[in-house]
């Protein structure tokens, strides 16, 4: 049954388990006592939130701030201390236009195409080759200059040749591939 958070107001244009996106820009959170309060330094100017055990927050001019548990140094500040405050992501290797987070791990995309990561790494979920966790973002290997961008959130996409772009897929355990594709 939906709950009500007290001090979300109308115009809420995104929401995860924990944080609100209002119409205007501001950033609010909640914990177990379900009252929304404003997330300090981000009043207006943010244009995405993710949230797990941790938060993090697009601003418009590409930059991620992140706040919450930091044991595995998912807030990408180059510490482990969790912070109660959203503190920038030290190093991103360019301007985000995306962001994600993991039980313990974030990722931004960047204007380039290419993905930037942090965080716990102990099943190489941050792509860079190793298993060694980063309090600092780190290079995806295999993503660089898009040529389209394509988010998958079923189980299939039906691609014809009308619609196909230079796209590579990239398959594995995470995520299954199977048919053809030819022009």
């Amino acid at each position: 049954m939906p709950l009500d958070v007290p001090g979300l107001d109308t115009g809420v244009t995104a929401i995860t388990a924990s944080c609100a996106l209002t119409t205007g820009g501001r950033a609010k959170c909640w914990g177990r006592d379900l009252v929304a309060v404003d997330v300090p330094g981000l009043s207006s100017g943010v244009t995405a939130i993710a949230s797990s055990s941790h938060s993090c927050a697009l601003l418009g001019a590409g930059v991620v701030k992140c706040w919450g548990l930091n044991d595995h140094g998912q807030l990408g500040d180059g510490t482990t201390t969790d912070r109660s405050a959203p503190v920038d992501v030290a190093g991103l290797h360019g301007r985000a236009t995306a962001i994600s987070v993991g039980g313990f791990h974030s990722c931004a995309l960047l204007s380039t195409g290419a993905v930037d990561c942090w965080g716990a790494n102990i099943s190489g979920q941050l792509g860079d080759g190793t298993a060694v966790d980063r309090s600092r973002p780190v290079t995806v290997a295999g993503f660089g200059s898009a040529k389209a961008t394509l988010a998958i959130v079923a189980s299939s996409v039906k691609v014809t040749p009308a619609r196909v772009a230079a796209i590579r897929l990239r398959c594995g355990s995470a995520a299954r591939c199977r048919g053809t594709l030819t022009r």
